[in-house]
């Protein structure tokens, strides 16, 4: 959920999967999607279509076709936006399913825990790089990794490697670590300086 510079690079690498991939869109950014697909230069280069993608909009109510439909969901939003986005995700996910944020900040894990469940949480960073021009694609401007690690009464190692495998599937470069606190911190560490 959500499509700007990171959520279209996730988006697009997971597009070169044969796996349903579901946009949740809106606004403007979101208009254009529609219309035009996704695109990412760079590191890494893949143009979509929209029909590629299952799309929905926060404008429009959701379709009942993508209720607890959803085995992976994946919030790349702004950190102020993770609590509105993980009320959705808890309408999206399967019983099974796996939810993450892939955002900066600190909070998302609990507060996805607390909507979700803990068995559906996975703590999750990025160290990939990427940004976008107004008008133009995404630019891919720097690989790194996707970085995941269960939390207290999270996913079992099972769970963990095919969430992993599923990264890795997509071009990813997934690291499992042992430790949620220690990677997110890592993470925070690293924006700041």
């Amino acid at each position: 959920m959500g499509v700007g510079s990171i959520g279209t690079l996730i988006a697009t690498s997971f597009a070169n999967t044969p796996h349903e991939i579901h946009l949740h869109l809106r606004g403007e950014r979101g208009a254009m999607v529609m219309l035009q697909g996704l695109e990412v230069t760079g590191a890494s280069e893949a143009k979509f279509p929209a029909e590629r993608f299952l799309l929905s909009t926060e404008e429009l109510e959701l379709p009942v076709s993508l209720e607890h439909g959803s085995d992976l969901v994946v919030l790349t939003c702004k950190a102020h936006e993770v609590g509105h986005l993980a009320n959705l995700a808890s309408h999206l996910v399967s019983d099974n399913g796996i939810v993450l944020a892939l955002s900066n900040g600190l909070g998302h894990v609990e507060t996805l825990s607390r909507t979700v469940g803990p068995g559906r949480t996975v703590a999750a960073t990025t160290t990939h790089g990427a940004y976008r021009t107004p008008e133009g694609p995404v630019t891919w401007a720097g690989e790194g990794s996707v970085n995941l690690a269960s939390i207290p009464l999270g996913p079992d190692a099972d769970a963990m490697l095919q969430l992993s495998q599923l990264f890795e599937s997509a071009g990813l470069k997934p690291v499992v670590y042992p430790d949620a606190m220690q990677m997110i911190w890592e993470k925070v560490l690293l924006n700041i300086t």
